[in-house]
């Protein structure tokens, strides 16, 4: 990440939105604003665990376009 952006933290009074409109289930996060279930993928290479997430945005929701991926490496 570039500079000013090693952390970011959400306001306190905004936190619990988070944990109330999104639910992680076996192999899907529901994203309850949206209404989208977003396939994920926990996969192991070469002793390094990796979170393959697909991102259904605005372009899937209402322009008809592929998800995205998002690809998370556990440091």
């Amino acid at each position: 990440m570039g500079p000013g952006f090693e952390s970011l933290k959400v306001h306190q009074s905004f936190e619990w939105l988070f944990y109330i409109m999104q639910v992680w289930t076996r192999g899907y996060l529901l994203r309850k604003w949206n209404r989208t279930a977003c396939a994920y993928e926990i996969r192991r290479f070469d002793g390094i665990e990796f979170l393959f997430l697909e991102w259904k945005n605005g372009d899937y929701i209402w322009g008809g376009r592929e998800p995205k991926w998002y690809v998370f490496c556990r440091a």
